[in-house]
């Protein structure tokens, strides 16, 4: 394997950290919790730090190292690995080193929303490989809306949200990771094929890497997801805490939502999805099942556009407090 490492991507909720885990049991791969660092943190850092040049002070590598305990629950403390006037670069990379405990030579990065940040990736990383997940979408959307906040004051997710809107998540992250011009440099996984029938799918990867193999990276992975997961902060990764692959999870949004919260998913993303092989019949569930559906997920609109969500949590955070 040549350059610094790998990228995982895909919409949320389609797989990535399975097949991150799966991957950390590689003899030279390594792993670190999601760092959302190319789609959150450089983004809020501003525009002049989109250059891996660009020095950090402390203040920043303080909210660095705020945002990441912030987002995963987990402690990072980069210490001796940056100090003040470290550049953009060196702050991911020290990131992703302070999880190397075995001192493995490289690192696979796994942020699912990194799927629409891949040519900010490349100007750090020209040669970086990534491996794209892809997962039904119905599925996926219907994962990301069981979603919820741990608490009243956990504001990485709303309480109440479009379905549509993770539909469009999900076509976002899928067609940012087809638009990506160097697709030498991009390998696409189907999420229901890894589940599947793992080996050859792991395989293929590992020969994209130009890495060796091994019958041993389809057992034991759960063990991976220990060091990666904090359950108190992101309890939606429970199951990947779980030995074995769970073929169950094929289908099961397609079993559990009412069939016009499913025809809703499928006409956000009937060409995309077509384009990827899903099945999508956009005359799916019963004209009833339709109205009800839309007309719940226009409520959900009212309610996301109004804004006042946030705010009204902050009060109540305030008042608790």
């Amino acid at each position: 394997m040549s350059g610094p490492g790998l990228f995982i991507v895909g919409a949320p909720r389609s797989g990535t950290t399975l097949l991150q885990t799966i991957l950390a049991r590689h003899a030279d791969l390594y792993s670190a919790p999601e760092t959302s660092f190319f789609n959150r943190i450089v983004p809020e850092l501003g525009v002049a730090y989109r250059y891996p040049n660009a020095k950090l002070t402390k203040v920043q590598l303080e909210f660095i190292e705020n945002d990441f305990r912030y987002m995963t629950g987990l402690e990072l403390s980069l210490g001796e690995r940056v100090k003040d006037g470290t550049t953009v670069r060196d702050a991911f990379e020290a990131i992703m080193e302070s999880f190397n405990d075995e001192g493995k030579p490289y690192w696979i990065e796994k942020t699912t929303n990194h799927a629409r940040a891949m040519m900010l990736i490349h100007a750090f990383y020209p040669d970086a490989k990534f491996i794209h997940l892809i997962r039904d979408p119905v599925d996926s959307v219907g994962s990301m809306i069981r979603i919820r906040p741990t608490d009243v004051m956990d504001f990485r997710i709303r309480y109440v949200s479009p379905i549509t809107g993770f539909a469009r998540v999900w076509q976002k992250c899928v067609n940012g990771a087809f638009q990506y011009p160097y697709q030498d440099n991009v390998r696409h996984v189907f999420y229901e094929s890894l589940l599947a029938d793992p080996a050859p799918e792991v395989e293929g990867i590992c020969d994209f890497l130009g890495l060796a193999y091994s019958d041993d990276m389809l057992s034991g992975f759960e063990r991976e997801a220990e060091k990666l997961l904090s359950v108190e902060r992101c309890p939606w990764q429970l199951d990947n805490l779980k030995p074995g692959f769970h073929q169950q999870n094929v289908g099961k949004a397609r079993r559990e939502l009412s069939s016009g919260d499913v025809w809703l998913i499928q006409r956000a993303v009937k060409e995309l999805a077509a384009t990827c092989g899903y099945y999508v019949t956009s005359a799916s569930g019963s004209l009833p099942s339709r109205v009800a559906s839309l007309l719940l997920e226009l409520w959900r609109y009212g309610v996301y556009a109004s804004s006042l969500e946030l705010p009204l949590r902050r009060l109540v955070g305030s008042v608790r407090r």
